[in-house]
């Protein structure tokens, strides 16, 4: 009789434990010891609290372990472990682990690791890790990562060093580069971004990279596109743009060849040359932007803003910031003449020597420097590359 007892008992708890069950409260100290035993994993919890590693089928409100989680399933509420979160379906809420979080599927709220968050489906809310991110789709909300983030569509991604998404909706913002198929809104990083069809800003350290911009290009060096009407940079390689390779001579003798590459709008100026007329030759280096006023088919006014610095490499340098406006006539397609005022300020130490801007409607001299504003000119041609 009691042996049939405790058969029935025994197939009564297996059949019990096929089903997924319910508990107010589970305790343990690993899998399977704990308050659910080996049937942990067909449990769902509205509260679990694990020494070192537990495993549930769902978790309602909270979860801690002190090394690793395992929900098969879905997540919701505060999940809290010290290396490792894993869970199978969706997450909902907050999940944090002192190394990494998986979310087999969507995670809605907030994610925050020392290493690395990964998501794979959509992110809503915030993904936040010391090295990186990745979800494998959408991420509607933030991505803030010490190293790179990935996506394939975002919001906005923050890293130390690099953003990659397939479609960026917002923002992308790193020390090092953004990369995205689309963008609609803005990428900044201190070296490099790169794009395909950009609708609004690029701004970088170095360079930026895309084919076609409906807004603005603003890099350190050099922007590069097929089409974009508002580059800023010293060097602008854009498709449907202009380049010109040049000549000119300012008011104080200085010749320099000139690049000038934009667009039919904006323009970039890097120049080097020489002066020759002091006692020492000088060599110069000269950097800008220029905007494009049109008149009409053969005349249009370059209105251009450069620093220019000469120096012998011993004696200092004479640095000179100019504003100047060039009407500029065309010689059929490729050949362009310009001439026009300039209002320049300059300074120099006085051991320099000779003052090239004689013609200063005001000068002072303060601590060894001499400064001064002069009106000049400026004249030269070019030639369309």
């Amino acid at each position: 009789m009691m042996k049939n007892i405790l058969i029935f008992l025994l197939c009564s708890n297996i059949a019990l434990a096929q089903k997924d069950s319910t508990s107010k409260v589970h305790i343990g100290f690993v899998y399977p010891l704990s308050t659910n035993g080996q049937y942990a994993k067909q449990y769902s919890n509205d509260a679990s609290f694990h020494f070192l590693a537990g495993v549930s089928a769902n978790e309602n409100a909270f979860c801690f372990s002190g090394i690793s989680t395992v929900v098969r399933n879905n997540a919701n509420g505060f999940i809290f472990s010290g290396v490792f979160n894993y869970i199978g379906g969706k997450a909902r809420g907050l999940q944090f682990a002192g190394v990494s979080n998986y979310i087999g599927g969507k995670a809605e709220g907030l994610q925050f690791a020392g290493l690395s968050n990964i998501s794979q489906s959509t992110v809503k809310g915030v993904q936040f890790a010391g090295f990186s991110n990745v979800a494998k789709d959408t991420v509607d909300g933030i991505q803030i990562a010490g190293f790179s983030n990935a996506a394939r569509a975002s919001g906005t991604q923050i890293a130390g060093f690099s953003n990659a998404s397939k479609m960026t909706k917002g923002i992308q913002l790193s020390s090092f580069s953004n990369v995205t198929k689309n963008l609609n809104g803005a990428q900044i990083s201190g070296f490099s971004n790169v794009a395909k069809n950009v609708k609004g800003i690029q701004i970088s350290g170095f360079a930026n990279v895309a084919q076609k911009v409906k807004g603005a290009q603003i890099a350190g060096f050099i922007n590069i596109a097929e089409e974009c009407d508002y580059p800023i940079a010293l060097v602008n390689i854009i498709r449907k743009g202009e380049q010109y390779l040049g000549a000119n001579i300012d008011e104080t003798g200085t010749t320099l060849i000139s690049l000038r590459s934009g667009s039919k709008k904006m323009y970039g100026i890097v120049g080097v040359g020489a002066n020759f007329t002091g006692n020492d030759t000088r060599y110069a280096m000269e950097g800008g932007l220029g905007l494009h006023i049109p008149l009409n088919l053969m005349f249009r006014i370059k209105a251009e803003m450069s620093v220019l610095s000469l120096s012998d490499f011993s004696d200092g340098v004479y640095m000179k910031s100019t504003m100047r406006l060039l009407p500029s006539m065309k010689i059929g397609r490729c050949f362009e003449l310009f001439a026009g005022p300039a209002l320049s300020f300059s300074n120099y130490p006085l051991s320099f020597g000779e003052d090239y801007s004689s013609q200063n409607i005001w000068s002072r001299k303060s601590n060894g420097t001499f400064y001064g504003i002069n009106i000049g000119g400026t004249a030269g041609f070019q030639v369309r590359l």
